[in-house]
């Protein structure tokens, strides 16, 4: 219900939008329209890029062979999509200016060290970049990635960022424990790479209130989840929606999931 009140503030503000130049107008009324402007930017959620001989014990869905994985970027590529990174994404986000149609993003999650053998060199190939979601506690263990590495990926363009110090559950943890995994990788990734990372991917998928502030807290401007879907919001920006990308899915169906409106 509109009080008195409320009508003669909202009378008062017309009144003074009325008497203000054009220009001024426009410049005053934009940030609100920013900060509703919704993105509608497909991010790629995949795991390992990896022979099945390679495999090991991982979840065969989280598998992708790099015959299969590049016939999907290829398609799509022909299909006319153009790759950015989650960190220009969360730039676009919080100016609410618009991405060039077909845009979209391809994370790699986990830092396995077939992303750098396998995936790497694919997207290469294609002119495409990634973000690739570092558990800082596992870089230079066997079968992950190594700062060397990283560094390289970084110098040809692709995001390193971070996925958490030790990627474990945070069901029962303390707040301390949470805010540590996330600045801690966050601390390590800044010493290896020189900057700090604008972007996260939650463990597991999981953003409970307290991660979403240790989040915020640290720096970060862009946080992923597991959850299905493809609009980006600075409302929505560290609850953020992926599409998984699974190894039975055809480059032709590829296309048609990023091709739908």
């Amino acid at each position: 219900m509109r009080t008195r009140r409320t009508f003669l503030i909202d009378s008062a503000l017309f009144l003074l939008l009325a008497a203000l130049p054009a220009g001024a107008k426009a410049s005053s009324l934009a940030p609100r329209a920013a900060r509703r402007r919704v993105l509608n930017v497909p991010a790629l959620m995949l795991h390992r890029i990896a022979p099945s001989s390679e495999a090991g014990t991982s979840i065969p869905d989280l598998v992708i062979s790099p015959a299969r994985f590049e016939a999907q970027m290829s398609a799509l590529k022909r299909d006319g999509w153009s790759t950015v990174t989650a960190a220009t994404l969360a730039s676009h986000i919080e100016s609410g200016d618009p991405l060039p149609s077909k845009s979209m993003v391809i994370t790699i999650d986990d830092g396995r060290d077939d992303g750098y053998t396998y995936a790497f060199p694919i997207l290469q190939g294609l002119g495409f970049v990634a973000t690739y979601y570092v558990i800082t506690g596992r870089v230079g263990l066997a079968h992950y990635l190594s700062v060397p590495q990283l560094q390289e990926m970084a110098a040809a363009g692709m995001e390193i960022a971070n996925h958490s110090v030790h990627h474990l559950g945070i069901s029962g943890r303390s707040t301390a424990y949470i805010n540590n995994e996330v600045q801690g990788a966050q601390d390590q990734l800044t010493a290896w790479l020189g900057a700090p990372p604008v972007t996260f991917a939650y463990p597991f998928g999981e953003h409970p209130p307290k991660f979403e502030l240790a989040v915020k807290n640290a720096g970060l401007k862009l946080a992923f989840t597991t959850v299905n879907g493809r609009a980006h919001s600075r409302s929505t920006a560290l609850a953020a929606p992926r599409i998984r990308v699974s190894p039975g899915i055809t480059p032709r169906a590829i296309v048609k999931l990023l091709d739908r409106s």
